[in-house]
């Protein structure tokens, strides 16, 4: 609880993240650079219920010039604590592109967890609100709280 009495959202865990390759861009072909646009990337599990975890996910927006937005993604988290599960986000934010490389993102949204075992276990079934900040050239940080 924060010093004025609010309720602030407990950290469930954090992953550093790394992209990886250059976005794939469709072309929807109705205007100039109107695109679908997706992107994989993979990341270590370095706080909380995700320490240790590695996960492996795609992320898929529609870009309207250097702006992406309407993000959906998902993926899976995988580890040798058995840790594994599946989740689906839907994602509000914004990744800046420039010359097709992605220079920054600051996202976040709602994570449902469809199924989790191992450590995860209590987040199975559960909606988790999570937000991304980059960290670097394809580099960013994703952390989830309740």
């Amino acid at each position: 609880m924060g010093t004025s009495g609010i309720m602030l959202p407990e950290t469930i865990g954090r992953y550093e993240c790394n992209v990886f390759g250059l976005p794939d861009q469709d072309q929807i072909g109705d205007r100039s650079g109107h695109a679908l646009v997706s992107q994989q990337y993979t990341c270590l599990g370095t706080y909380g219920m995700l320490m240790g975890a590695v996960y492996s996910a795609m992320v898929i927006g529609e870009a309207d010039g250097p702006q992406t937005s309407d993000f959906f993604g998902g993926g899976d988290p995988l580890n040798q604590r058995r840790i594994s599960g599946d989740a689906t986000r839907r994602i509000e934010g914004t990744l800046v592109m420039k010359d097709c490389i992605p220079s920054g993102i600051a996202t976040s949204g709602r994570a449902l967890v469809k199924f989790a075992s191992g450590s995860l276990i209590a987040v199975s079934g559960k909606t988790l609100i999570f937000s991304t900040k980059s960290t670097g050239p394809n580099r960013f940080d994703l952390e989830f709280t309740d």
